[in-house]
């Protein structure tokens, strides 16, 4: 169901968003925290800020993960 994907969606961005910030990542946490709130919020009129929210986090994610491992 829609509700239950806007919370598992929700759910996920909320435990990655403390992993994040756990290991310093706060632009990863701050984008974890806007999906959190978009999915939160999110009804069937408004799917395009969940999509939105979602490809910012993706590219912040890419763009994290390689600085975090340890050569």
């Amino acid at each position: 169901s829609e509700a239950g994907d806007a919370t598992a969606l929700r759910q996920a961005a909320h435990a990655l968003k403390g992993a994040a910030a756990n290991v310093g990542a706060a632009a990863l946490a701050d984008c974890c925290e806007a999906v959190e709130i978009s999915a939160q919020r999110t009804s069937a009129q408004h799917p395009p800020e969940v999509q939105q929210a979602v490809e910012l986090l993706q590219r912040v994610a890419q763009a994290t993960v390689p600085a975090l491992k340890v050569p």
